[in-house]
Parts: C-alpha cells; structure tokens; sequence
C-alpha cells in the first residue's frame, strides 16, 4: 500500500472513530494539511483564495470533512505580515467567497481581523498603518479578537 492510501484509509476510519465516538455523540477533529504545488501556486495567482482540488493527494480528507478552512500565506502576504483566512467547504452554511486578510503580530504570534473596526481607544484602524509600526499596538488590543497560533 503506498503513503498515499494509507493516508486516505487512515482519514475514513478517523472520520468514522469521530462519528462512533461516545456511543454516537461525536468528537470533533481537526487536522491540517498542506495543499499541493499546484494549488498553491493558484492560491498564490488568486489572492490567497484556495481550492478543494490543492488537497489533491489526499481526497479523502476533501470528502469526510464538514470543514475546510484555510491560513493561505505566500511570501506577499509574509512581507506584508498578511495571512489570509478562508473556508474552502462548509456543510453548516454557505462559504464566503472571498478570503479575510488578517494581521500576523511577529512579536505576540496572534493573528488579528483587519476587517473589524477597532472599538478601543489606540486600537489598530485598518490596513492604513504598517504592521511594523502597529505591532507593539496591536498586542494591546483584544477587542479585535486574537487568534492564537499554534506553533509546532
């Protein structure tokens, strides 16, 4: 059996491990992925906006999910400390079509919805004001809603 298989078998019998578990009560499950050369450059072409078909190689996990979002992050969104945030797949609702840029702040790791008017006093405005200069800022601004990363 080739890593491929495997890793789509492995997917199905998480899925289904998820769904059985606690006598049918479920589990959620989250598991990331790295999408496919093709599909990043598409991303990368698009402005950040991935595809289903940059999971490619692993289709199962495509078709078991009830979610797929995504932290698109191309050496444009880098310089610029830029992810972008978006959802490829919901069977809860509808997808949004377009990505959400979000603030990388390199010092605190949190990540930041530029989208969002800020409600504090000092609170960062909008894309208005580079990240370096709003960094020390932004650490200090939760009423935007930080979302912490996870680095492994």
């Amino acid at each position: 059996m080739d890593y491929t298989t495997a890793r789509n078998e492995t997917i199905v019998e998480a899925k289904r491990f998820a769904m059985a578990f606690e006598k049918g009560e479920g589990l959620a499950v989250g598991s990331a992925f790295q999408i496919n050369r093709e599909g990043y450059k598409r991303a990368r072409d698009n402005g950040g906006k991935c595809d289903k078909t940059a999971l490619a190689q692993f289709n199962a996990a495509e078709r078991e999910a009830d979610v797929i979002s995504y932290i698109f992050f191309g050496a444009d969104e880098a310089a610029i400390c830029e992810p972008k945030l978006g959802m490829m797949k919901s069977r809860w609702g509808p997808v949004p079509p377009e990505p959400v840029s979000l603030f990388l702040d390199p010092d605190s790791r949190r990540m930041f919805d530029l989208t969002q008017p800020a409600t504090a006093p000092g609170a960062l405005p909008t894309h208005s004001l580079s990240p370096i200069a709003t960094a020390p800022t932004i650490a200090k601004t939760p009423t935007q809603g930080p979302i912490d990363l996870v680095t492994i």
